[in-house]
């Protein structure tokens, strides 16, 4: 029980410092920032939704141990999936619980990717979005191999941008944030039928645009390869 109110109130903390400003999240990965940040989680897509929030916990509770602060958004995905030769497509939805994650005093850029690098392995994770005050760009930090650049610019998710970050808590996402599905539902009975029978029948119905929070996306600038 003591742990369980350490790590709430310690969310609580960062929450009021970040969490509630969409300019303020966005403002971590612009050209200025002096501060470097990363997007992680402990999720899985194998394990149930207890196991991968109980993952999270233990990973808000190592960010604790090397006095990382943080504050929680859901990592966001848009897959597209096509069959009969492209003929018929249809948009799979993804979503992981994650964490905003940057040093709570001064940290050496290379101190703290090498950090997150260990998060990684301990926690089985493929990458974690980052920027560093040094690179012009965000980029993939994999746990192995190169780093993959994503951009210098960042911004209000547009439905162009098949994978961006959602806040939690404060004003809720403007309708060019959303897809166009979440807007209306699903239209065509084709994909209709597709969403029913792969379990994403909710996606025929316009979304709850109350549990939607405001949604930012790091893309490539004009010119950017």
């Amino acid at each position: 029980m003591d742990k369980k109110l350490k790590f709430a109130e310690w969310l609580a903390l960062d929450a009021m410092a970040a969490r509630r400003s969409f300019a303020r999240s966005v403002g971590k990965f612009q050209l200025q920032t002096t501060k470097p940040v990363a997007i992680l989680t402990a999720f899985r897509g194998e394990r149930s939704l207890s196991d991968n929030r109980a993952a999270n916990a233990q990973l808000a509770n190592d960010l604790q141990q090397l006095n990382l602060g943080f504050y929680p958004v859901n990592g966001m995905g848009q897959e597209d999936h096509q069959t009969l030769f492209g003929l018929v497509q249809w948009v799979v939805p993804s979503s992981e619980e994650s964490f905003v994650v940057q040093p709570r005093g001064a940290m050496p850029e290379q101190a703290f990717e090498a950090a997150i690098r260990n998060l990684l392995h301990n926690y089985g994770q493929f990458g974690a979005m980052m920027k560093l005050p040094s690179s012009l760009q965000a980029f993939l930090l994999k746990a192995d191999g190169d780093p993959e650049g994503k951009g210098s610019e960042v911004g209000a998710r547009t439905s162009n941008d098949p994978y961006y970050s959602q806040l939690k808590s404060g004003p809720r996402a403007d309708a060019s944030m959303l897809s166009p599905w979440e807007i209306r539902g699903e239209l065509n009975p084709v994909k209709r039928a597709i969403n029913w029978w792969g379990g994403r029948s909710a996606m025929n119905q316009p979304a709850d645009r109350s549990k939607i929070g405001r949604r930012f996306s790091i893309r490539q600038a004009e010119g950017e390869a």
